[in-house]
């Protein structure tokens, strides 16, 4: 070949060259609209995600409660009323609720959480029969067991916050909103006795929402105050006695007039505070806004696993059900029933009330006397019941004390002195242990022995 031609093939491929590099750079610059589609889909799925975790925990409250209304309709009679105000609470709480959680920061609801959906499940039930009340004598025990039990776990999902540190504003809307809902139920409830004036009761905080949809300064933040908590204890905890009716009527009306009483002076002093702070900010003068709520960080000592914290709710829980079980138990044994352990424990609920006015310190040594108290109580029930199977009577604990010794006698030459001494020890563990038990029951003796509370301070 000759030099012109090879310098012509040079010349093309130089050419071949160029052109699959302009084809090389083309196509990187064709790129970049891929990961543009990319994070694209990353927001879609992010909020998908986000949509998925909100949704979990009203979903499971709406089936949660529709299984309950069916308990219910089986066990005392559910009609079309009753179904219809029960699937209509149970829908607009989890309505509220899936939109509190699609606009909160996580999206989901944590323990403290889930804990005010059972209350709230409970509520939805306690609806359902006080509509069925209305045309019918409904089921008071099943009614008043239900807000009971509604009642005792408004101290359980505080506490679990508390604990777990997973305090927020939306838990603690969705716990206002659940007592205030159950408080509107029992107040319509009660009406029908006590007199119309009781619907006061419950209708007083949504008057206060409707008054803050027409008055901007109604919606500002109120100051933290435990004086509000306590009032509004009281009101679900008269309402429920009131509703059991096991109080004389004179007793039951003084009751709820001091309850509506405490209830307007608490929200008296939150209208007026918002008021006075309304006129400082419109004068131009400084105001400091309410503080908000925190907890000094733990050490890393005190802090708590998940598996931990788990097992503290569950034997919170089995307190709470083995001092009701304590209070409830009957001392014959032919009352020996399901339906005995129902009732409500309206001594339990009087100490609740008690307690929440006390101090911390003076709360756990009242928990403790209690406690004790307790323990002492069921030894005599069970004292009763083996007397009543034996002689028909129940035990008299002067009288017959001093037959200790002839039992002991009379043991022994039943099954021996060996035998009998060991049945002696036995009963006396068995002794140390129920008081020991009930001591420890009560859940402000064991906060006492897993540490001191952190307190909450102010800050803003």
């Amino acid at each position: 070949m000759s030099a012109r031609g090879r310098e012509g093939l040079a010349i093309a491929g130089v050419m071949v060259g160029m052109e699959s590099e302009r084809a090389a750079a083309a196509t990187v610059a064709a790129a970049p609209p891929a990961p543009r589609a990319t994070s694209r889909s990353r927001v879609r799925s992010g909020r998908s995600a986000e949509v998925t975790d909100a949704t979990v925990g009203p979903v499971t409250g709406l089936i949660a409660q529709m299984l309950l209304l069916a308990v219910l309709a089986t066990i005392v009679g559910l009609s079309s009323a009753g179904w219809v105000v029960g699937v209509t609470s149970g829908v607009i709480t989890d309505a509220a609720l899936f939109r509190g959680l699609s606009h909160s920061r996580t999206g989901r609801l944590n323990l403290a959480g889930w804990v005010t959906l059972v209350r709230a499940t409970l509520a939805v039930g306690v609806a359902a029969l006080v509509a069925e009340s209305l045309h019918r004598h409904g089921p008071v025990t099943t009614l008043v067991s239900l807000a009971a039990l509604a009642l005792i776990l408004d101290a359980v999902d505080g506490k679990v916050a508390r604990r777990t540190r997973t305090a927020g504003i939306l838990g603690a809307q969705f716990d206002a909103e659940v007592d205030a809902f159950l408080i509107l139920v029992l107040s319509i409830y009660v009406a029908r006795s006590a007199g119309a004036w009781v619907l006061a009761i419950g209708a007083a905080r949504y008057a206060f929402l409707a008054a803050s949809w027409s008055l901007p300064w109604m919606r500002e933040p109120l100051p933290p105050r435990y004086w509000r908590k306590f009032v509004a204890a009281t009101q679900g905890i008269v309402l429920a006695v009131a509703a059991a009716d096991v109080l004389p009527p004179a007793v039951a009306r003084v009751a709820l007039v001091v309850a509506l009483a405490l209830l307007a002076e608490s929200f008296i002093r939150d209208v007026w505070w918002l008021w006075a702070h309304r006129l400082m900010r419109s004068s131009g003068a400084a105001v400091e806004d309410a503080p908000t709520l925190r907890r000094p960080a733990a050490p890393p000592t005190a802090r708590r696993g998940p598996v931990r914290t788990g097992v503290a709710t569950a034997l919170t829980i089995l307190a709470v059900a083995f001092a009701w079980a304590a209070l409830v138990a009957p001392d014959r044994p032919s009352a020996l029933t399901l339906t005995a352990f129902l009732r409500i424990p309206l001594e339990g609920l009087t100490l609740v009330a008690l307690v929440l006015v006390l101090p911390v310190r003076a709360r756990r040594v009242l928990a403790g006397l209690l406690g004790l108290t307790l323990g002492l109580v069921v030894i005599l029930k069970m004292l009763d019941v083996g007397f009543f199977m034996a002689f028909e009577r129940p035990f008299d604990p002067i009288g017959d004390s001093g037959y200790a010794g002839i039992g002991m006698e009379t043991l022994s030459a039943a099954v021996g002195k060996t035998e009998a001494k060991l049945i002696a020890v036995g009963l006396v563990v068995a002794t140390v242990v129920v008081v020991t038990g009930t001591t420890l029951s009560m859940p402000e003796t064991r906060a006492s022995r897993l540490g001191p509370s952190p307190r909450w301070v102010p800050c803003g």
